[in-house]
């Protein structure tokens, strides 16, 4: 029996026209909104039975909270009426988009894959988007529970991946973890994964705080929080292992001080923010930052978002938000 599969158009370069100022939009390109691109792909009646919502057609770029929201609240929605979801959605920040649906939806059982294209659908036979969809389709109906990207070859956890090119059908990639399966002949779960379940009911979470703010540090250069005072978060791009300039220590000291969690990320695509082997990542530690351990810099800072709206709905008086924000960190992490 097939499976019923949610496909949700979100925008992005499967449903782009060219137009005079390069690739846009379908319905800025003059192409009716309501043309059906699943069309344009065979076989997919054999693999499930498909229904489709087109929630905005946009690139990727500028796609923010609001969109995000959307999206989640159209799982949330037809979550019992469908065995699986797939979101197309453009490649630039597709990461971003699935760790926030990731974090919106508490409890989640079914999969929720995100795809999209290096090359259009429309007027294109040369288009990854046809396979891809093809696949994501396919992997929607396994025995899958989580938020995942399915790109090319690879199946990768939602706040595991990068996008590491901009011209490879093989667009993303995870250096932190293993894929948790590939798309050859066959769509094939090969590592681990979060299983299908019902035994927790779908919560929604929404209400992100967005006041954060992301420092990437100028090797040689004059480095400094001071601009920072006014967010609600701040992350830290280390170097290595987590790795701190000495002149943003104090900066950090005072962020915390005034109740501002300072998370560190690192800029390598493989390991952690392991700040505690190095002098110079103690000193960061000691002064209040904490570790985003093994994250990306994407689902940092939406998985940071959620939290300072979680800590803003809790009624918790303002000087506990670091402590709660780190405790949470460190449940995320383990």
């Amino acid at each position: 029996m097939r499976r019923k599969v949610l496909f949700i158009k979100a925008g992005g370069t499967i449903g782009m026209q060219p137009t005079r100022h390069g690739y846009d939009a379908a319905t800025a390109a003059g192409v009716d909104p309501t043309y059906e691109y699943l069309q344009e792909i065979d076989g997919l009646k054999k693999i499930a039975d498909i229904d489709s919502i087109a929630l905005f057609d946009m690139d990727s770029t500028d796609i923010g909270l609001v969109e995000r929201r959307q999206i989640a609240e159209c799982i949330f929605t037809h979550y019992d009426r469908y065995a699986g979801f797939v979101v197309a959605h453009g490649t630039d920040t597709m990461l971003d988009s699935a760790a926030a649906v990731q974090c919106m939806l508490a409890g989640l059982g079914k999969p929720v894959v995100f795809t999209g294209a290096q090359i259009p659908l429309f007027g294109r036979v040369d288009s990854d988007g046809r396979r891809n969809v093809y696949n994501a389709i396919s992997l929607a109906c396994k025995d899958i529970g989580e938020v995942v990207i399915s790109f090319g070859s690879r199946i990768l956890r939602a706040d595991q991946a990068i996008k590491f090119s901009e011209e490879d059908m093989d667009a993303f990639h995870s250096y932190k973890s293993p894929p948790i399966g590939e798309n050859g002949l066959e769509v094939r779960l090969t590592g681990a994964y979060r299983r299908r379940h019902d035994g927790t009911a779908l919560q929604l979470f929404t209400d992100f705080d967005d006041n954060i703010a992301v420092y990437t540090q100028i090797s040689g250069g004059r480095n400094s929080l001071s601009a920072y005072a006014g967010a609600a978060g701040v992350i830290i791009q280390g170097f290595g292992a987590g790795n701190i300039n000495k002149d943003l220590i104090a900066g950090i000291r005072q962020l915390v001080d005034n109740n501002i969690p300072v998370v560190v990320t690192t800029y390598c695509v493989k390991g952690a923010a392991e700040m505690d082997i190095y002098a110079v990542g103690n000193r960061a530690l000691a002064a209040g930052a904490f570790s985003a351990q093994n994250m990306t810099l994407p689902a940092t800072q939406q998985k940071l978002m959620c939290l300072l709206g979680r800590f803003r709905q809790s009624g918790l008086p303002l000087t506990e938000r670091v402590d709660y924000v780190r405790r949470a960190f460190a449940e995320l992490t383990k």
